[in-house]
């Protein structure tokens, strides 16, 4: 059921919080962890550690999901969300908070933004599509399943 007029807040990631999205983690965020050798709780750990910005996602104070981003020698920066299953209930507000984090903080910062998506995670595909993703045609298999780079680009 999707949920209207529901509020998303930020907050800065606490350990109560990453156990908690890492405990409820939609199944294909635990299976991009597993392609690279992490548990749930590891990916987000991981994550969390090497990206001082990162963000967690509060809905009426659940966590349902974390973002942030690593900088590259090059400008451009590495990007990343990893989520419940909640997060697919608040669709227009989580578009609306997350291109405000791109366009008011993240791609003042990077000249573009990259990472790489399990091509059957159709939510967060069509997410990063909307904030305006091109995807490369080279895929490439992890655990049997397609993966590809995206990126996002300033302007």
């Amino acid at each position: 059921m999707i949920k209207r007029h529901e509020h998303i807040t930020f907050a800065k990631p606490n350990d109560e919080m990453v156990r908690y999205i890492a405990d409820n983690m939609r199944e294909i965020d635990k299976f991009e962890c597993m392609a690279v050798n992490h548990t749930p709780l590891e990916g987000l750990e991981t994550s969390i550690a090497v990206c001082p910005d990162s963000k967690v996602f509060l809905a009426d104070g659940e966590p349902i999901g974390a973002m942030g981003s690593k900088p590259l020698s090059d400008g451009g920066g590495i990007f990343w969300l990893l989520g419940t299953d909640k997060i697919n209930s608040y669709p227009k507000e989580f578009m609306i908070k997350s291109f405000d984090i791109l366009k008011n903080d993240l791609m003042v910062r990077y000249s573009y933004l990259t990472n790489c998506i399990c091509m059957e995670h159709k939510e967060s595909v069509r997410w990063l599509k909307r904030l305006g993703a091109k995807f490369m045609d080279e895929k490439y298999t992890l655990l049997g399943r397609e993966f590809r780079q995206f990126f996002i680009y300033r302007g």
